[in-house]
């Protein structure tokens, strides 16, 4: 067999496990195949390497992108609920000072400003803290 007739049936052979003898033959028989069988294997074994870092690269940028979303969505949740807790308070203080001005009872300016009865116990606090007289 010449060395081009090597050449192809280790470049055709290379990856078919069932003619694998032939080609370990033909490594052995030629040191130019044999030296270009281990630049194959670095080859696959740097592209194995490379292709494991950018799994690795793309797990820790996906970790960090949700670290990054879930911040922003606490943000927002957190900026939500300071908007209710001051519309709440808003609320209150509106509540007290219709109190005051008009000499109504906590339950008619809950209906009056339309609130949630449940923002009377609050009212009723509050009057008590700016010591007001008021009638439930």
């Amino acid at each position: 067999m010449s060395v081009l007739e090597r050449w192809m049936i280790f470049l055709i052979n290379s990856s078919d496990q069932a003619k694998r003898k032939m080609v370990n033959e033909i490594l052995k028989s030629e040191e130019g195949i044999s030296m270009a069988a281990e630049t194959l294997l670095s080859v696959s074994k740097d592209e194995n390497e490379r292709a494991r870092l950018l799994n690795e690269y793309r797990i820790i940028l996906d970790y960090q992108s949700g670290l990054s979303a879930a911040a922003r969505e606490g943000e927002k949740k957190g900026e939500q609920k300071g908007l209710q807790k001051g519309t709440k308070l808003a609320s209150i203080k509106s509540a007290v000072n219709v109190i005051k001005t008009l000499k109504i009872t906590v339950a008619e300016a809950v209906c009056i400003l339309e609130l949630d009865p449940e923002y009377h116990d609050n009212i009723v606090a509050e009057l008590k803290k700016q010591d007001i007289f008021f009638i439930e």
